[in-house]
């Protein structure tokens, strides 16, 4: 994605846009990888929209456990979310987090989540067993997904 064809206005760095886009900083990795940053972008939004077109704001309150780096516990998620636009707009990680943002909550661009409403980082293969995804189960849709090779957790589920 190219960060200078994207006007950043005052407005465009504000609200939703700023959430998605510290969302998207903070649990990616330090590389600053386009494409991983802009994948967990898309992914948020991709789950916004199957629960009925929520905000992510609104994902946010009902759904915490959805992501870690929004916890506050997160330090480049704080360092974007308090981050002036200037601040935004002379780093390149931040820059592209908002750039991705604004595509993702716009639908403009190609998705690199490829219609994917999760993602997990590293905490998933260290900490495994105490992983809110794990305890309530999950399945990969792919096999090629499983990166740290862990073990599904299955849960049975009886619908009546």
């Amino acid at each position: 994605m190219d960060t200078t064809s994207m006007q950043m206005t005052e407005a465009l760095i504000e609200g939703d846009t700023r959430l998605l886009a510290a969302l998207a900083y903070g649990e990616s990795s330090t590389a600053n990888d386009s494409s991983e940053i802009g994948g967990i972008a898309y992914s948020v939004v991709n789950r916004c929209r199957a629960w009925g077109g929520k905000t992510i704001s609104a994902l946010k309150s009902s759904d915490p456990n959805y992501a870690y780096a929004w916890d506050g516990s997160n330090a480049r998620f704080n360092r974007l979310i308090n981050a002036s636009n200037a601040t935004i707009k002379a780093d390149v990680g931040m820059s592209l987090a908002v750039s991705w943002a604004i595509a993702a909550l716009n639908g403009k661009g190609q998705d690199p989540s490829n219609g994917g409403l999760w993602w997990d980082g590293l905490d998933f293969k260290t900490n495994y067993n105490n992983h809110p995804k794990v305890r309530d189960g999950f399945k990969f849709g792919n096999p090629a997904h499983n990166i740290f090779n862990v073990q599904e957790k299955k849960r049975l589920v009886i619908v009546r």
